[in-house]
């Protein structure tokens, strides 16, 4: 008599039995609440940590098996592992790195309503989303979990996710979104949480407190470390016009002379972008350029650089 073979039980089933897994209608409504709380307090929060004002609205909270949410996170993101204790030890925030660089734009004295184009965040960039995480993941835990006493964030890392743990078939999440408004220019904030976390959170009602977030200073802390960064300088200088065919014909030892016939003006520039224009002089054995005229204003010159 043969031996009778035991299907394995189906992975949702069991999922939905020991409470990782919630029925749609449920996780919707709670991921809306939890939107819904969560934004009503972020915008005054950011407003705090960085006197940014902004608009945050929630919108449609996807869900499903956790490896299909973690794959939405990509390149283009900025993401940073999340615990708030009693509530979640398996939180994931995410925000567009373009928000990152327009924040840290504004936190500087822009005023653009452009939405720059995403690339790895500068060393500065860093501490700006570090900033934002925390804020959002403080607002998060005051509107789940006031009882616990902080919510800690690792330091931000770019995507896209590589983390073991996300290719489970076998788990299931939401994803909490919020559409964060800067001027004209639009961005999302994410938070990717375990289904189970979701059936169980209860929404805490409002302070009649206001938020208490970073120091007020935090835009002369970012000034100031961005005074204290190094840059590297370059000197432009205008020689002679050729023709294409002489230009063709150039050799080791070839000799261009200075475009200018008295006083040799050198264009100084870092990042790619123009700075001053200088007179070129000698002192001992080195060439060295006097400054003269400044491109534009002090503050501008400190835009140009963290561009």
């Amino acid at each position: 008599m043969g031996m009778a073979v035991t299907k394995p039980m189906d992975t949702a089933l069991l999922a939905r039995m020991t409470g990782r897994l919630g029925e749609a209608s449920v996780i919707e409504a709670q991921m809306a609440a939890i939107g819904k709380a969560t934004a009503d307090r972020l915008a005054e929060a950011l407003l705090q940590a960085t006197s940014v004002a902004v608009s945050v609205v929630p919108e449609t909270a996807p869900q499903g098996v956790r490896a299909d949410m973690a794959a939405t996170f990509g390149a283009q993101d900025v993401l940073c592992e999340t615990t708030i204790e009693g509530w979640s030890l398996d939180l994931l925030l995410a925000v567009d790195s373009a928000f990152v660089i327009a924040m840290t734009e504004r936190l500087l004295g822009g005023e653009s309503d452009g939405v720059p184009a995403s690339r790895p965040l500068s060393e500065i960039e860093q501490d700006v989303a570090k900033l934002l995480f925390e804020t959002f993941a403080e607002t998060l835990r005051k509107a789940v979990y006031p009882n616990c006493d902080r919510a800690i964030c690792s330091n931000p890392f770019q995507g896209p996710l590589k983390r073991e743990s996300d290719a489970s078939s076998a788990d299931f999440s939401a994803v909490l979104v919020l559409g964060v408004t800067i001027g004209k220019a639009s961005f999302k904030l994410r938070a990717m949480v375990p289904q189970a976390v979701v059936l169980k959170t209860k929404i805490a009602e409002p302070a009649t407190a206001k938020i208490d977030t970073r120091p007020k200073h935090w835009t002369e802390q970012l000034s100031e470390k961005v005074q204290k960064s190094n840059v590297g300088l370059e000197a432009r200088i205008r020689l002679v016009p050729l023709s294409l065919g002489t230009v063709a014909r150039l050799q080791p030892g070839s000799v261009i002379p200075f475009a200018d016939t008295k006083d040799t003006r050198v264009l100084l520039r870092a990042n790619g972008k123009d700075l001053f224009w200088c007179e070129l002089g000698k002192s001992g054995e080195r060439y060295m350029v006097r400054l003269q005229e400044r491109h534009g204003s002090e503050e501008d010159l400190m835009k140009e650089l963290t561009a």
